[in-house]
């Protein structure tokens, strides 16, 4: 299992990510000890990058999806399986609201059938 979200560059969402990292360690219960990645569009702030390492979190920087819909950064996150072993990955969202969850099965499609080549 992974976790991850994807974040703008900016200082208003160092709080946010902060926050949503530390509450999965904190009150995670079986998800707190699990691999998070935290992805920011177009560069990382070092000091919020070393703060989200210490919390055992890893930091990527990916490019922007698209300029015209900042929401379309989050499928960044489904590039995820390049480069991670994972089964299930937890999309945490935070907009400007509470928190979402989804669950991406990899090896599933979005109709809940095994996908060329998959295993399950």
């Amino acid at each position: 299992m992974l976790l991850s979200c994807v974040f703008e560059n900016r200082p208003g969402w160092y709080d946010k990510v902060y926050n949503l990292v530390l509450s999965v360690r904190s009150f995670g219960g079986s998800l707190a000890d699990e691999q998070v990645v935290v992805n920011f569009v177009d560069g990382a702030d070092p000091e919020a990058a070393r703060t989200l390492e210490g919390l055992g979190a890893e930091v990527r920087v990916v490019e922007r999806f698209d300029v015209r819909n900042p929401y379309a950064n989050k499928l960044r996150m489904l590039e995820l399986g390049k480069e991670f072993d994972f089964d299930v990955l937890v999309a945490l969202l935070n907009g400007h609201g509470e928190p979402r969850i989804i669950q991406y099965h990899k090896g599933i499609d979005q109709r809940g059938l095994p996908t060329e080549g998959s295993t399950c």
